[in-house]
């Protein structure tokens, strides 16, 4: 069922045509995902924030308020699976409006896993953090909707990093080794699916596809600067 997962309506009525269907939801994947690469952060106009905050962060809001209240009143094993991003776990530049919402998702994630075990739900949650994998998602812009795209024409990917670099040459070894390892590691949707459904058998809560040393190496980085402030104090 095509649905646009940033309007309420669409998951509504998804949620409805699958009940009239099946009779019960048992799995749900908050899996739709856009992205607008290579810009800074401040550079991002309105439109380019509520397009990827709609599909990225807002879908799986609908998506939990609508679903789980189905799953809880059918009172059997269920699991949801939101996709976030290796970026909702670490920071990386020129991709800010993609960074919020992936660490929302963690947080949503998060709490609502937390809730649910609170209340003995049989309702498990995951989040799903893949590093690169062959998605098409760098071309998501084809998707955007005529309403939410800006006034002037967008530069292409690799046109918009060559602008920084040719400005800011400093971010050059950092962004350069950050697409090393994404394009060293990518996978395809398949593998990327059977990672996913092996967390569900295993109830892990952070699915991973992509375990290399940089990324672990990134994200001790950032909680070492949250952990350094409570040492401070």
């Amino acid at each position: 069922m095509h649905t646009d997962v940033s309007k309420v309506d669409d998951i509504e009525k998804l949620a409805q045509k699958t009940i009239d269907r099946y009779w019960e939801v048992h799995l749900l994947f908050n899996n739709a995902g856009v992205v607008l690469l290579n810009r800074f952060t401040w550079e991002n106009t309105l439109s380019d924030w509520e397009w990827i905050m709609g599909v990225n962060l807002w879908g799986v809001i609908h998506g939990v308020r609508i679903f789980v209240p189905i799953m809880l009143k059918q009172d059997n094993e269920c699991y949801i699976i939101n996709t976030s991003s290796l970026a909702g776990l670490l920071i990386t530049p020129f991709q800010g409006v993609y960074n919020v919402t992936k660490h929302g998702v963690i947080a949503l994630s998060e709490t609502l896993s937390y809730e649910l075990k609170e209340i003995n739900s049989k309702i498990r949650v995951s989040v799903f953090c893949p590093g690169g994998v062959f998605s098409n998602i760098e071309t998501s812009e084809r998707n955007r909707p005529i309403e939410l795209r800006n006034p002037e024409p967008e530069l292409d990917f690799e046109s918009r990093k060559e602008k920084i670099l040719s400005v800011y040459p400093e971010f050059k070894s950092k962004i350069t080794r950050i697409g090393q390892v994404i394009s060293s590691s990518f996978i395809s949707p398949e593998n990327a699916g059977d990672i996913v459904f092996e967390g569900i058998k295993n109830n892990t809560f952070y699915i991973l596809t992509d375990t290399d040393l940089f990324w672990e190496n990134m994200i001790k980085e950032r909680m070492n600067g949250i952990f350094q402030a409570f040492n401070k104090s």
